[in-house]
């Protein structure tokens, strides 16, 4: 049974979130694309899948926060803005 990467059971007609990245936008006078690449790689290949959208079909987010070890074991917060 197809499941999703955190085991639940998906079907058609599910809603679905997937995380991309902006590649490339195309502006036009009446309506823009973009280039979008999938920030999951595809097991077990590891290949990434791209995908091209109208942008009034994206909604862009704040970078998710990651936790680096400063070596005491306490962490720091930082994002991918950060690099």
């Amino acid at each position: 049974m197809p499941h999703d990467k955190n085991g639940q059971v998906i079907q058609a007609g599910d809603e679905v979130i997937v995380r991309c990245k902006v590649k490339e936008v195309q502006p036009g006078e009446e309506y823009c694309n973009a280039t979008l690449e999938a920030v999951e790689t595809m097991p077990p290949s590891g290949s990434v899948s791209t995908i091209v959208l109208n942008t009034k079909q994206c909604e862009k987010v704040d970078a998710t926060p990651a936790v680096s070890d400063q070596g005491d074991g306490a962490g720091a917060e930082s994002t991918a803005l950060d690099a």
